[in-house]
């Protein structure tokens, strides 16, 4: 999870947001009052990751914090993949953790690129 504190009041921060996923180039998403969820879009044979997140108002401009989760059609093709690896293709049990491991990695990679996207959004 990221914090990201900026001295946009609320409806700057929004519109800022709204400016990220309009134009489509870096990110997609939809913004709904003060929740978000946002897909930055993943770079060639990146793991595809959303951020849902919210926007709340501080004392000194906004806060705006974010949480990754990783698309459901990853979550649901994992199992089917270990699962086709052991039976057809005679893999070895660290054949799939190796492709777990490769998950994960990818992940955190594009998680982090996301958050990066989200500070550039905020810099002040």
């Amino acid at each position: 999870m990221i914090q990201i504190y900026t001295k946009m009041s609320a409806g700057e921060a929004r519109e800022a947001l709204v400016r990220l996923a309009a134009d489509r180039s870096r990110a997609t998403g939809k913004i709904g009052g003060h929740t978000f969820r946002l897909h930055p879009k993943p770079r060639r044979h990146g793991v595809p990751v959303t951020l849902y997140g919210r926007m709340a108002a501080d004392a000194d401009g906004t806060v705006v914090s974010a949480w990754p989760f990783p698309r459901w059609v990853m979550i649901l093709w994992f199992p089917i993949c270990v699962w086709f690896c052991l039976q057809f293709v005679r893999a070895g049990v660290w054949f799939s953790i190796f492709g777990l491991v490769a998950f994960i990695v990818g992940f955190c990679v594009e998680t982090r690129r996301s958050y990066d996207l989200l500070r550039q959004t905020y810099a002040a």
